[in-house]
């Protein structure tokens, strides 16, 4: 949903998780690059954040929508790395590493020509991890590790897993009002692009079957 604007917008774009779903992000982008607006910054969970980093770094939708046209299903299946000696996850997910590394703009989040906030979850706190500095490959791949289907990401000695497990939606609450405002110099008008229900998903109990996956 988006504020009733005057002028040319100055705009915070906040991008939800949702799986497959969040290829639709790239449709909205395109309608942002049909009407020359850009974010002032942009964040993102799970989905969000791996199209958010192409954004951020400079892809267009249209650049975005060849480059995931031109994947096909035999690519896709190439990304598929078994994890056969680890109980943490069904995929190590370093192919999807190394397509990040590969296709990315940037590396780096200093490197990004718009500013980005990356969400991912700390599994053993329950509580979201944000990045906006650092590795940017790290950052998405921690995002979008949904848990038992890939190998969590151990970033700091944490436990870092899909952030669509603290927050699906990313709704601009006066968290996010804040860390964007404070990102932009001013007040920023919000865009948001949620895909999923707004829900939270509690993590398990360190006695669970799946906390035990997680932790081998």
């Amino acid at each position: 949903m988006m504020r009733k604007l005057r002028g040319k917008p100055r705009i915070g774009l906040t991008l939800g998780s949702g799986g497959a779903k969040g290829l639709s992000h790239i449709a909205f982008i395109k309608v942002l690059d049909e009407k020359d607006i850009k974010p002032a910054v942009i964040s993102g969970t799970s989905i969000g954040a791996l199209i958010g980093a192409f954004y951020a770094g400079g892809m267009s939708g249209l650049q975005m929508e060849d480059l995931f046209d031109d994947m096909g299903i035999r690519r896709m299946g190439s990304m598929m790395d078994p994890s056969i000696f680890s109980n943490s996850g069904l995929l190590k997910g370093k192919k999807v590493e190394a397509f990040l590394a590969d296709n990315l703009p940037c590396r780096d989040f200093s490197d990004l020509p718009i500013p980005l906030k990356v969400v991912a979850t700390d599994f053993w706190n329950r509580e979201e991890v944000v990045f906006s500095s650092g590795d940017l490959v790290t950052a998405v791949c921690a995002s979008i590790s949904v848990p038992v289907v890939m190998e969590p990401k151990l970033v700091e000695d944490r436990v870092l897993t899909d952030g669509g497990a603290v927050r699906l939606d990313l709704k601009p609450d006066n968290y996010r009002l804040h860390w964007i405002n404070g990102t932009t110099g001013k007040a920023a008008n919000i865009v948001e692009v949620p895909l999923a229900p707004s829900f939270t998903v509690t993590a398990p109990s360190r006695g669970t079957w799946l906390a035990a996956i997680l932790k081998n």
